[in-house]
């Protein structure tokens, strides 16, 4: 069971501010919204509020996303995610909703500032369906290996008092070493409020959603158009953005106002100039249609007995009067001078005719003759023919030694075959009966390897695990201490899982001992001791 943030019915008012509500407006605002919508070849509006709109994992929002998802299935911290108003925390909130898996059951509480924490703590029940807090207590129990996370997601937790957020942060003590997790996304200054809350047994964890910069803003909005189906080039660039940049202050609403309300100029812009051209063209069509009309009755009153000078001088009269028409008012619409073609077309048959005519008569003779040439050549070519008979004995004589050859090495390629065959009959044979490191070992990595050379009874530190292969070479890659930290894939939940782990110590008391030395992003992550016969059967298992 799963609750979602709870976003406006009317998704698009905040585009809409401050315009005039009659339905006249309504109608020319639909009207351009459909406009712009099949200029651009959107399948939506790249800009309605909407929480199952593509999430956009520039700026960080992914590794956040990833490390949350990491701290939720690994470690029982408070999860705090802070950021100033407009940011994108419900959004971040709602990206977190769907990235858990179907088994995990997911309550959303919007704060308040009149809740109080029965209030909270009553729609936490009635959203997990429970009856009082014995039983909530029992559904937070883990029962088997099977069974997902409990995961409480808290959006607008600064609008919460003091006693509320402490009774929600006791409440994830109490049920500390259960399936239970708490993810609360506030704006900054909550941090300082929680300092006064006595929970010494809870690690808190929290991390920053920065405001976008200009590039991350450009990006983001082209990145909206595109998840819209757009395919053309990008719309948005840096100095267009950067005066709305400026005034947004990391709000993205206002993002969404200015590339809404862009789009809508574009297209009121198009429907103007097309209506102005339009509307100049209609003068100069007429204008050429009667002059062209003028010209085509000349023709009819020079007829067919005028000289070809006279028929010469009106046919080469109408491309030009054409190219007059076309250089003063036509320049973007010369298709539509279509009356002129008939001029152009009454001569042509005449001197079509002639021409061929002339060819027909002038031919005769040569056809004759290439015909009489072509009679002879035939009976050359009858003569110089080998008897069918005589062809295939010849033919069957030479192919004898190549069919003797050929199959001399047909039976050397079977030969081949099955001793080839043999070989790897013997060779399976042989891995089944070798250790899985040996009949794999092509498929894992230096690092893999590495792990899997360490003594089953040892203990190694997991510093963070995450979804996505870029995602932890990037996490390497940003580390002080990079020449430790090793990376190996596993299978978790049928999906692929990257870890990232660091030495391998004796016992599990001497990697707590060691992860206190290690950086403090780090341990923001919670590393934690894990032992090696577990990881290496991870390990290959993944290959088997």
């Amino acid at each position: 069971m799963r609750t979602e943030p709870t976003f406006s019915a009317n998704s698009d008012d905040h585009l809409h501010a401050g315009q005039n509500d009659s339905n006249a407006s309504v109608n020319s605002e639909s009207q351009l919204l459909s406009d712009y919508r099949q200029r651009y070849g959107l399948s939506t509006d790249p800009f309605v509020d909407d929480p199952h709109f593509p999430f956009y994992q520039g700026a960080q929002r992914r590794q956040i996303l990833e490390q949350l998802l990491h701290l939720c299935q690994f470690s029982h911290n408070l999860l705090v995610v802070t950021g100033d108003y407009g940011v994108g925390k419900t959004r971040m909130a709602q990206a977190l909703i769907d990235s858990l898996e179907d088994v995990d059951d997911i309550a959303f509480v919007e704060g308040q500032i009149t809740s109080d924490m029965s209030s909270v703590f009553s729609e936490i029940l009635a959203q997990f369906e429970l009856e009082n807090k014995a039983e909530f207590t029992a559904f937070c129990q883990k029962k088997s290996d099977q069974d997902g996370l409990v995961v409480l997601i808290v959006d607008n937790a600064h609008h919460l008092a003091d006693e509320v957020i402490a009774e929600l942060i006791h409440l994830l003590e109490e049920n500390f070493e259960s399936r239970l997790h708490l993810v609360m996304f506030a704006e900054p200054h909550l941090l300082e409020r929680m300092n006064k809350v006595d929970a010494p047994d809870v690690v808190l964890t929290d991390f920053a959603l920065e405001k976008f910069s200009l590039p991350d803003a450009v990006d983001y909005l082209n990145f909206r158009m595109e998840m819209a189906d757009y395919l053309g080039p990008e719309i948005f660039i840096e100095t267009k953005v950067e005066p709305c940049w400026r005034q947004s202050q990391g709000q993205l609403l206002a993002l969404h106002d200015y590339a809404h309300e862009k789009l809508l100029e574009s297209v009121s812009e198009s429907r103007s100039t097309t209506s102005h051209k339009s509307t100049t063209l209609v003068p100069h069509i007429i204008a050429s249609s009667v002059l062209v009309g003028a010209l085509f009755l000349g023709y009819l009153y020079v007829g067919n007995d005028s000289s070809e000078q006279s028929v010469a001088q009106v046919t080469e009269s109408v491309p030009v009067v054409a190219q007059q028409i076309s250089s003063t008012a036509l320049t973007q619409s010369s298709a539509q001078i279509s009356p002129i073609a008939p001029a152009e077309i009454v001569a042509a048959p005449t001197v079509e005719k002639i021409s061929e005519q002339e060819y027909s008569l002038g031919d005769v003779a040569v056809s004759a003759s290439n015909a009489a040439s072509e009679k002879s050549q035939v009976q050359e070519v009858k003569q110089s023919l080998v008897p069918l008979a005589q062809a295939n004995s010849e033919y069957q004589a030479a192919q004898q030694p190549i069919r003797a050859g050929v199959s001399s090495v047909a039976k050397e390629v079977k030969s081949a075959a099955a001793s080839s065959k043999a070989a790897i009959a013997t060779q399976i044979k042989a891995d089944k009966s070798g250790d899985l490191l040996s009949n794999a070992s092509a498929v894992y990595t230096v690092q893999e390897k590495t792990i899997l050379s360490w003594g089953e009874s040892e203990f190694t530190l997991q510093i963070v695990g995450l979804s996505s292969e870029k995602s932890a070479l990037e996490f390497i890659a940003a580390q002080s201490n990079k020449k430790d930290l090793l990376l190996f894939k596993t299978i978790r939940q049928g999906k692929d899982w990257y870890v990232v782990v660091s030495g391998h110590y004796p016992n599990a008391a001497a990697a707590r001992q060691s992860a206190k030395s290690l950086p403090e992003s780090q341990l923001k992550a919670t590393p934690w001791p894990r032992d090696l016969k577990t990881i290496k059967q991870e390990i290959m298992r993944r290959v088997k």
